[in-house]
């Protein structure tokens, strides 16, 4: 929610009338077919376009290489938690 100026948390006069981010210029046109979805991709503009063309652009994903990283990290966290009991 946003704050009017003396930061009471009411909405500013104006809330009705702001432009959606994904109407701004430089928002991204790439869609998903997921309507949710695409509403948070519009809203990133240009980001969620570099992302995508940087995806695009690399090697394609060692699946083993990610999968030994995502297993150590998570082992490291049930380390961490279980010595917090």
């Amino acid at each position: 929610m946003t704050t009017d100026e003396s930061g009471n948390g009411v909405p500013p006069e104006d809330a009705d009338d702001a432009v959606p981010p994904s109407e701004l210029p430089g928002a991204t046109s790439y869609t998903t077919g997921d309507q949710g979805v695409d509403a948070v991709l519009a809203d990133l503009g240009p980001m969620a376009h570099q992302l995508a063309a940087d995806a695009e652009s690399r090697e394609p994903l060692d699946v083993d290489a990610a999968l030994e990283l995502l297993t150590a990290a998570h082992q490291r966290l049930a380390d961490r938690l279980s010595g917090l009991d």
